[in-house]
């Protein structure tokens, strides 16, 4: 019946809540997706750590991060050609009518 967060022992606290259907069949299916033959799929820890993760997040921290890196990426892939010249190497290498080099 205890928890750890952080190396801290908690008590858990049962607490009735009602959740919409859809709310229901997500967290439903993200558990079952989580199990193996070995684990049993568990609703309770998947809830604690997406209120946890909700609660105790500075989203505006995240944003942030994802934006900046974002943006790095796309700088990255803008100062080569991205995809479009990844591509274009990748299809002149695989044309079958191109010159090949002797042996």
């Amino acid at each position: 019946m205890f928890g750890s967060i952080g190396g801290a022992r908690m008590a858990k606290v049962v607490g009735a809540f009602s959740f919409d259907p859809e709310v229901l069949d997500a967290i439903n299916r993200i558990a079952q997706q989580n199990s193996t033959w070995e684990k049993k799929p568990n609703k309770s820890r998947l809830v604690n750590q997406a209120c946890r993760w909700y609660f105790m997040t500075d989203l505006a921290e995240e944003v942030e991060i994802l934006e900046s890196r974002a943006a790095y990426w796309q700088d990255k892939c803008g100062n080569n050609g991205g995809v479009k010249h990844h591509l274009g190497g990748l299809l002149k290498c695989l044309n079958p009518f191109r010159p090949r080099k002797r042996v």
